[in-house]
């Protein structure tokens, strides 16, 4: 698993570090979050998220976010993402 931080774009504070995961699925495929977490909130499993911008690696795109009124970002722009030690 590898960690990478969540940015708050007013200030640049690190806030916390969001886990990369994936799902082994059971029939031997891999599934990334764009492909689980919409059934996990349509069951009403998951509520409430926030929404972070992700994929920031350039000053364009975070302030684009920013700019958008985006509270949250990450991506190689803040940190590359680092095992857990």
């Amino acid at each position: 698993m590898f960690y990478q931080p969540i940015v708050r774009l007013a200030d640049e504070d690190v806030l916390g570090f969001e886990a990369l995961l994936h799902w082994n699925h059971p029939d031997g495929t891999v599934r990334l979050p764009g492909q689980f977490l919409a059934q996990l909130e349509e069951t009403g499993l998951i509520s409430g998220l926030e929404v972070v911008a992700e994929g920031v690696e350039k000053t364009e795109q975070r302030d684009f976010f920013r700019d958008l009124g985006c509270d949250y970002a990450q991506g190689w722009w803040f940190g590359r993402p680092e095992p857990r030690r």
